[in-house]
């Protein structure tokens, strides 16, 4: 297995037990060192995020996404509708979600003009 082979699929899962890699790994100590460092990586991100506490409102949340459908049944291929298709209700989430943040909207616009009008404002004197 040449090197390019072993870390693409080394990069794309570290914790996989390919023959193959195990193989290639055993055979060369560079690829044993690039193949325990890619498990390391691996399993410290996953520590990472065990450790990040998930609030159970968010987890609830996240566990029961409301599906697209009016029937509450999967597209074909599990694909979501797009919003073209349920253009009313897809406005009326769009409205529902200004309604909840029209103040963060407010101040990132308020933002947003001031530092467009800032480009106009004359730099110091010499």
């Amino acid at each position: 297995m040449d090197q390019k082979t072993f870390r693409e699929k080394i990069l794309s899962d570290p914790i996989a037990d390919d023959q193959l890699v195990l193989e290639a790994a055993s055979a060369d100590e560079e690829l044993q060192e690039m193949l325990f460092t890619a498990r390391g990586v691996e399993s410290g991100i996953e520590d990472l995020l065990a450790a990040v506490p998930v609030p159970a409102s968010l987890y609830a949340k996240l566990v029961t996404l409301p599906d697209d459908n009016k029937d509450g049944k999967a597209d074909e291929d599990d694909h979501l509708k797009s919003p073209t298709r349920e253009s009313s209700s897809f406005v009326v989430k769009v409205r529902a979600i200004a309604r909840q943040y029209r103040l963060a909207i407010v101040i990132a616009l308020v933002i947003a003009i001031a530092a467009s009008l800032s480009m106009f404002i004359p730099g110091p004197a010499p």
